[in-house]
């Protein structure tokens, strides 16, 4: 979404250079075609960048727009993306929690343990997961129940 307001008004920039370098004398008019060459240039390369979207190896993309998951996802690797489109990493790689737990035996013997879980997200499943319960799952799933 950044990279659209950048692009605007970088456009909006060389439209007002466009405009002074036309009704300019000679001493500024270099200036603005400058500014006119180059600002619409640059608005094209942040307008590209917007578009693309890398996603690691071992995880997924959740395409957002304007916080709405769409239900679109994107695999590892280079993705093509529109511009007002936000894409959110999810983990899809075996991941490990652990939490350390207190508990009494029934002669009131302390008990001190150290619970772990292996997890990992089925990729089909990253969209409503996200949707749910975002990209902090775990804390919410396994830390209350601990």
């Amino acid at each position: 979404m950044g990279a659209l307001i950048i692009g605007i008004v970088l456009t909006l920039v060389a439209i007002i250079a466009l405009i002074v370098a036309l009704t300019s004398q000679d001493e500024t008019k270099q200036g603005a075609i400058a500014v006119t060459v180059v600002a619409p240039l640059i608005a094209i390369i942040v307008f590209i960048s917007g578009t693309i979207a890398t996603i690691p190896v071992g995880s997924i993309g959740v395409v957002t727009r304007f916080g709405k998951v769409t239900g679109q996802t994107f695999d590892s690797g280079l993705n093509w993306k529109s511009i007002i489109d936000s894409v959110n990493v999810m983990n899809l790689q075996t991941q490990l929690f652990q939490a350390d737990a207190a508990a009494a035996s029934r002669d009131l013997q302390d008990v001190a343990t150290t619970v772990a879980i292996n997890y990992r997200m089925e990729s089909t499943k990253a969209t409503e997961v996200y949707r749910t319960l975002g990209t902090e799952y775990i804390e919410k799933i396994a830390h209350p129940a601990i």
